[in-house]
Parts: structure tokens; C-alpha cells; sequence
């Protein structure tokens, strides 16, 4: 046989596993930009986490970021894969856990790393059930290369972005309003709305709500899919359990529940907000929600109208106890109406019982 064709069939076995390799390489980049989000005009975190259906505290934990702090335009973000979650400062593996419902010792299993394992943030933890490799030792790490890319998928949502649908159970109330614009900005007719639709049930007095209150409650709205929410109190006047430093009688918080959902799981979510007040109430039929420079939590065992009965840190973490408020939803208006009269109180900014994870 000549050299002639030995050569030309050198080459083209060589041809072919150079075809081979670019081709496994383009599916690999193509997959790694699967993950990759470009930021674009009007876009901020919220809402391209939403579009990747992942959390917001996620999103910016695997960015190394506040989820407050703004984008430029043309910015490139990490997007978790499904399955995946970062860990945002403040948080621990058993509040991530109790987030997705599962237990700290499967979490733990599933990212490979044992239950006190010391977690910075922006640790990289795996869901059980989730198809995505466990990280060395739970540390930031990037997602694996998938040999086909995955497109991010939209959650279909049948409302509207920034419409709340409202119910002041005091007065009987209803509002349907749009909150935010598509850039997730309040409205300054819906805050001025707001402002009269809040006040207090037997009382002129308005204020303003806080604008970063209002954009939440967008957002727990869209959360829910638009399903209508209660507001038991908003803006309140210092007085009774309602001291001169609550964040009522600045327009910085509300009393709401959810129709349909269960007060303790409106909690978790509600915890996911940055800088925020959240008060569970087991006995009552709503969940204090405010804003606020650092995040906090409590858990009052009191009923409405009595002296506060905060669990200390130790006992609301592992406390269990579950939402007794489906009898007062049935008593009726009757009781409802006097929940602006029997305010709760809250604790204080030093208090540790508020302290947040």
C-alpha cells in the first residue's frame, strides 16, 4: 500500500475527532450558558428569579450579593440549577430545610456534608430528590455540565405583576389595584390608595406606607397567584399594645393572612424578604409583617389583646406548634371586627427573642 492513501486516511480520522471534540465542547458551552442570565433593561433580581423559578435570597447568595442591591444592564448572573440553593447570610441549614419542607439530616445527605457541618454564605446546598451532584464539602461550586441544555422554566401565573387583590376584614373593605409597575416601583396613586384603604378603623388619620412594604406585598401576591389578602390592621396610632416605637404607627407594617394559605407557611415565605419584621401568632388569625434595617422573627403564644408571651430563640426554632386559627376564621365578623381594639404588641429592636436567624 502507498504512504498516498495512508496519509489521506490519517487525515480523516483526524478530521472526524476533531469534528467530535468541537462538538462536544459547543454542547457543553451551550449547557454552562444555559445557567448564565445577561441582565437587561427593567430587569431586576425579583423578577429573574422568577423567570428561572428559583428564590430570590438563592439568586444572590450564588452571586455573592444583597438581594436589594441593584443591576447594570449587560450584568451576567449565575442561575442555580433546579435543585439547587445558595445559602444567603443569616441563613443555616435548618432554616433552609424547614423552607423546603424536608428534614436537615436528608439536606445534608443530599449535599454531602454532615448535619454541623460550619456553613459560610453562599454555600451551595443540594435538595433531596434533586438530580444535581452534591459540592465539595457544601462550599460554592458551579453547576455541573449537562450534556443538553436545560431551559429555564416560567411558572404560569394567571394575575397580573403588581395586582393585589384586598380585604379589610375590620371595615369590610375590598380593593383590586395594581401596586407596582413592571419595573416592580410602587405606584403613586396605589400608595395614595393605600394610604386611605390602611388607616385606622375608627380614626380619619392616613400615612403613607413604607414604599418597600407595598413592593412585597406585590410580591406575595404574585406568589400566591393573586389569591385575595386579609389585612386585619395597617397604620395604627400609639396606644394600648401599640407602643410609639411599633412600626404601625409608621406605616411600616400590616397584620395579613392569606386566603387559603396556612399562617406558618405564610411565615417561611414572608422570611425570605431582606430587612424585614415577621410575628407568628398561633393563636390568632394573622401574620405581622414589617420593614425594617435588620431581619427579625417571633413567635407570641399570646391571643389578640393580651400581654405578649414571645417564645425565647431556643424554642422558636424548634418550635412545632400548629396555626390554631381555623376557629376564629369561623366565628365570624363579629370577633373580627374587634382585632384593631385587642392590638398585639411587638418586642423590641435589642430583644433576642426577635433575633433573627
Amino acid at each position: 500500500m502507498s504512504a498516498v492513501p495512508l496519509y489521506r486516511s490519517a487525515i480523516r480520522t483526524a478530521c472526524r475527532a476533531l469534528t467530535v471534540a468541537v462538538s462536544i465542547l459547543s454542547c457543553a458551552s451551550l449547557a454552562q450558558a444555559e445557567r448564565q442570565h445577561t441582565v437587561r433593561e427593567g430587569q431586576s433580581l425579583i423578577s429573574i428569579a422568577h423567570g428561572y423559578d428559583v428564590s430570590v435570597s438563592s439568586l444572590a447568595a450564588a452571586n455573592e450579593r444583597r438581594a436589594d442591591s441593584p443591576l447594570q444592564i449587560g450584568e451576567v448572573l449565575s442561575v442555580p440549577e433546579r435543585g439547587v440553593v445558595y445559602l444567603a447570610t443569616g441563613e443555616s441549614l435548618w432554616t433552609v430545610a424547614r423552607r423546603h419542607g424536608c428534614t436537615v439530616e436528608a439536606l445534608a445527605r443530599a449535599s454531602g456534608i454532615g448535619v454541623n457541618t460550619s456553613l459560610r454564605p453562599g454555600a451551595r446546598l443540594v435538595l433531596p430528590g434533586a438530580n444535581a451532584k452534591p459540592g465539595p464539602g457544601g462550599k460554592l461550586a458551579a453547576a455541573p455540565v449537562k450534556s443538553r441544555p436545560e431551559k429555564p422554566e416560567v411558572v404560569p401565573r394567571s394575575v397580573p405583576s403588581g395586582a393585589v387583590s384586598l380585604y379589610r376584614v375590620a371595615t369590610q373593605e375590598r380593593l383590586k389595584l395594581t401596586l407596582t409597575d413592571p419595573q416592580g416601583r410602587v405606584r403613586p396613586q396605589a400608595a395614595a390608595r393605600m394610604a386611605k384603604f390602611l388607616k385606622p378603623r375608627n380614626s380619619n388619620k392616613q400615612k403613607r406606607p413604607e414604599l418597600r412594604l407595598l413592593a412585597h406585598l406585590a410580591e406575595v401576591s404574585r406568589h400566591y397567584n393573586g389569591k385575595q389578602i386579609q389585612v386585619m390592621s395597617g397604620y395604627r396610632v400609639a396606644g394600648g399594645f401599640t407602643s410609639r416605637e411599633s412600626r404601625h404607627t409608621r406605616g411600616a407594617a400590616m397584620d395579613i393572612r392569606v386566603e387559603g394559605v396556612d399562617n406558618r407557611k405564610l411565615c417561611d415565605y414572608l422570611r425570605h424578604f431582606r430587612n424585614v419584621g415577621v410575628g407568628f401568632y398561633p393563636h390568632s388569625s394573622f401574620v405581622h409583617f414589617d420593614v425594617r434595617e435588620k431581619n427579625a422573627y417571633w413567635i407570641d403564644l399570646s391571643g389578640a389583646g393580651r400581654k405578649p408571651s414571645y417564645l425565647d430563640r431556643e424554642q422558636r426554632d424548634h418550635f412545632d406548634g400548629k396555626n390554631k386559627d381555623e376557629g376564629l376564621v369561623e366565628l365570624g365578623k363579629s370577633v373580627e371586627a374587634l382585632f384593631e381594639r385587642n392590638e398585639h404588641g411587638e418586642p423590641g429592636e435589642s430583644d433576642p427573642k426577635a433575633a433573627d436567624e
